[in-house]
């Protein structure tokens, strides 16, 4: 497998996890004022 494909792989999961904790934090906040 190339470096630059696995860095690729990388970053989108990074992007995706980032994704997914902001989703996450807007969704906790939302329970919480209500």
């Amino acid at each position: 497998m190339k470096a630059s494909a696995l860095a690729f792989m990388a970053l989108a999961w990074g992007v995706i996890l980032i994704w997914m904790y902001l989703a996450v934090g807007k969704l906790l906040k939302a329970e919480q004022k209500s």
